[in-house]
């Protein structure tokens, strides 16, 4: 036991170790498996995605702790999307797409532009598209949400506009959206949809007026691993899908629409879950996307902590502290 709080130690992690895992936050589980992978004192560490889940200054102990191994000589393959973190952290990188090496540089040979261009096989003269000159009419009010942990919350969004909600982990931008969508109780809560004034208690409520959820954790409450592409795509809008009892082309269309070409009998456990994920809200026409990493022309709710994307790809911010 004296080994195992040592190691969370080592990580600057302060984390009662006889409580359950399934307890902690998911940026407490991400660096419990950091200190696990520090228990078998390996001259090789694997990091795929570690700091997905975790606050800035869970962050920067990551960089200390990152540095640390390097001055001892441990060697570290960090895999990630995060382009800062990889100027930061690495001393070599390769760069892939599509399955293939594309590229291995030392990373003061590269500049943020020259491997935006190899990892997607063209040149960018931004990274993020250009965001349209006006938006429409108010699509989404909410007024007076307020839980155990929001407190006042007033949104406002129109057609066609992309609305981030910033703040770090714990901050409540998951509240407002499960909260949002009734999949979280609220005290109170009033939601204007086209000027009208709508009541959503539940999910199923959502979905009637047109909204769709994408979770932050897909994997666990946005798709069903066991099932194939096909069933999870068309297992939310069977109604819509049938004929007379027969499925119809539409369920291609969405699979089509964010080119992801493969069979629909491959099981979704196999993926990354987001396009999927993304998919199974299209099929059924929905108006409104609450999401994270991807980008629609829907109107669309976005809640992250990566400040990049957010300036880069809505047209307002919301700031929570």
């Amino acid at each position: 036991m004296h080994d195992i709080v040592s190691f969370i130690k080592n990580i600057s992690c302060e984390i009662d170790t006889y409580c359950m895992v399934g307890d902690l936050s998911a940026s407490e589980m991400q660096m419990i498996e950091i200190a696990k992978a520090l228990s078998f004192q390996s001259k090789l560490i694997i990091m795929d995605e570690p700091s997905s889940s975790l606050t800035s200054e869970e962050l920067k102990k990551l960089g200390i702790l990152i540095k640390d191994l390097r001055a001892k000589g441990i060697s570290i393959i960090y895999i990630s999307h995060k382009l800062d973190e990889i100027f930061e952290y690495c001393d070599i990188v390769t760069i892939m797409r599509d399955g293939k090496v594309i590229d291995t540089k030392k990373i003061e040979e590269l500049t943020r532009s020259e491997m935006i261009a190899k990892m997607v096989g063209r040149d960018m003269e931004s990274e993020y598209p250009p965001l349209p000159d006006s938006v429409g009419d108010v699509l989404l009010e909410v007024k007076n949400l307020n839980t155990n942990k929001l407190h006042d919350i007033d949104l406002t969004l129109h057609k066609g506009e992309i609305l981030g909600l910033v703040g770090l982990v714990g901050a409540g931008r998951t509240e407002i959206i499960r909260a949002l969508y009734g999949a979280d109780r609220v005290k109170s809560k009033e939601v204007y949809l086209n000027g009208e004034k709508v009541v959503i208690h539940s999910p199923k409520d959502a979905k009637k007026h047109g909204m769709g959820l994408v979770p932050e954790d897909r994997k666990q409450q946005g798709l069903v691993l066991r099932f194939s592409v096909e069933r999870n795509l068309t297992m939310a809008a069977f109604d819509r899908l049938t004929k007379f009892g027969f499925l119809n082309m539409v369920k291609y269309m969405s699979i089509w629409l964010f080119d992801v070409y493969m069979l629909l009998n491959i099981d979704c456990i196999v993926l990354s879950g987001g396009l999927l994920a993304m998919g199974d809200k299209l099929i059924k026409k929905v108006e409104e996307q609450f999401r994270r990493y991807q980008t629609t022309e829907f109107d669309v709710q976005f809640y992250q902590t990566e400040l990049g994307a957010d300036s880069g790809l809505t047209g307002a911010v919301e700031l929570l502290f």
